[in-house]
Parts: structure tokens; sequence; C-alpha cells
């Protein structure tokens, strides 16, 4: 459904004499449709919850990392939007969590997220999947923008709360943390996709 809308803007908009063929720009449309499909479901469940400062600073937040960090990428826009949401209803109860019971250990806790996400982003970052291709020149950059971010965001974090006791602040601690789930999973994942593919090889070449 979403294909068809888009490729119907696409045809409104453009044809076979633009600069590029017809398919990229229903591409690009269907990303940016999609996107804001994510965004107005996650921001609606900020405003159902009460969280709504909370839901555009996680969305800022996990894009803001995700872009150079790289991570799990859902093979259609409907499992991206779905684990999208799955995400923020994640972070925003342990965003509540935290507030409720763990505020007391904040420094602490804020310090060992950093230094796990640094570790992450350090060791695996960025990574790259079927639908993310990077080239090998811009690996090291990717990498130490992805510390930079990860860094301001949390050091952003800890000034506001400080100087400020905007508590909102603090979903950017849960939010770090599910980019570290989403890296670590398309990791396992590609493991898996390689043993895959050495398997079937391997049956191809036996038969």
């Amino acid at each position: 459904m979403l294909h068809k809308i888009s490729e119907k803007i696409a045809c409104f908009f453009f044809d076979s004499n633009d600069e590029y063929p017809l398919e990229v720009y229903i591409y690009g449309i269907e990303l940016m449709v999609s996107s804001f499909i994510g965004t107005v479901l996650v921001f609606g469940l900020g405003v159902i919850s009460g969280y709504i400062a909370e839901s555009i600073i996680f969305m800022l937040s996990l894009s803001a990392v995700r872009i150079f960090s790289g991570g799990y990428h859902a093979n259609t826009y409907l499992k991206c939007n779905i684990i999208f949401v799955i995400s923020a209803i994640f972070s925003f109860l342990c965003y509540k969590l935290y507030v409720l019971y763990l505020l007391q250990f904040n420094s602490l806790i804020s310090g060992i997220l950093l230094l796990l996400s640094l570790t992450a982003v350090v060791f695996f970052a960025p990574v790259e999947n079927v639908n993310k291709k990077i080239n090998d020149s811009d690996r090291g950059k990717f990498k130490m923008l992805s510390a930079a971010v990860l860094f301001f965001e949390f050091l952003l974090c800890m000034l506001t709360y400080s100087l400020f006791r905007f508590y909102q602040v603090l979903i950017v601690l849960p939010t770090v943390f599910v980019v570290d789930i989403s890296i670590l999973v398309e990791i396992i994942l590609r493991k898996r996709r390689k043993k895959n593919d050495e398997r079937e090889e391997g049956f191809e070449e036996g038969s």
C-alpha cells in the first residue's frame, strides 16, 4: 500500500524526463512517508502517555546516533515502524522506572551506560546491513562521529538535568541503550546470515 501511494505521488510530480529514474523518486518518497508515519506514531504515543517532550527527545537522540552508528534495519517499512514504536515504549518504561526508583544513582548509572555505549561504538560501529552499505573509507569517520555524538548527548543530558532539573532529558539514557541493542542485534543477525550463506554454498557444492 505504501509503495502504491508513493508511486502515485512520484508519478504526479516526476516523469521520465527528470534527472533520475522514476524508481529513485518512488524509493525516496517511501522513505519520507514511512519516517513521517513513524514520527506521528511515536509522538502520538507521547501525547497519550503524557511524555510529549520525552518523545521528541527520544526521536532526536536516537536518530542523531544511528545515522552514524548504523544498526538493525527491518526489511519492510511496517516492521520498521513497529520496532520504532516498541523501542519508544521500552524507552518510556525504562525512563519511568529510572525517574521513580533509580534517580539517586543518576551519576553512577549514567557513567556505566556511557562506558558501555562508547565500548559498543568503538568496537562495533559503524554497523552496516543489507539496506545501508558503508564504504571502507567512511568507516573510521563514522566511528568517530558516532562516539562524538554519543558523548555529546550524554554531556548535554547531564548538564541540562544538573543545571535546570529538566528531568525529561533523562530519556536519552534508555534511548542510547536501545541504540546499543540495535547494534548488537544487527551483528548477531549478520553472523547468522553469513553462516546460512556458507551452509547453502556447502550444500550446493556437495550436490
